[in-house]
């Protein structure tokens, strides 16, 4: 089932954001990722956020920003087992427009969009990471 996230679900959201980010990027310190927590919680606050759950409890989630800019994220251990999937067909029958910002060395986040019809259309290094990141979109 995908729903909205309430307010009150937004502890559960940051556990799964810390711990998914952190294991998808390596080659960024875990310290980066730590200092950036209550910016990021923040913004889920005001962001709209889709959450997916498995016998009622949560196990990923997507947000869209300024309805079209997307991030997925899913619980380690239901990773690759399609809720990212659902959650990213969720959103493109919803919107027009897709966008997200993966980092090129997170390529199992890149072949991700990529099977889901998005195409890199630049490529641009983050100014808080300093790391090159491909933009992906994807359009009806």
């Amino acid at each position: 089932m995908i729903r909205l996230m309430n307010r009150n679900e937004i502890d559960k959201i940051m556990d799964i954001w810390i711990t998914a980010t952190v294991s998808s990027h390596r080659f960024i310190d875990q310290s980066f990722w730590l200092k950036q927590y209550h910016k990021v919680k923040q913004k889920l606050m005001d962001t709209p956020a889709y959450v997916i759950c498995e016998q009622n409890h949560i196990v990923g989630f997507a947000v869209i920003a300024q309805d079209k800019y997307i991030a997925v994220y899913v619980i380690s251990g239901k990773q690759g087992k399609g809720f990212g999937s659902l959650l990213i067909e969720y959103l493109k029958q919803r919107f027009n427009e897709l966008q997200a910002e993966v980092y090129m060395k997170n390529t199992v986040a890149l072949h991700f969009f990529k099977k889901h019809g998005f195409e890199i259309v630049s490529q641009q290094k983050n100014l808080d990471s300093h790391q090159m990141q491909n933009l992906l979109q994807w359009h009806k």
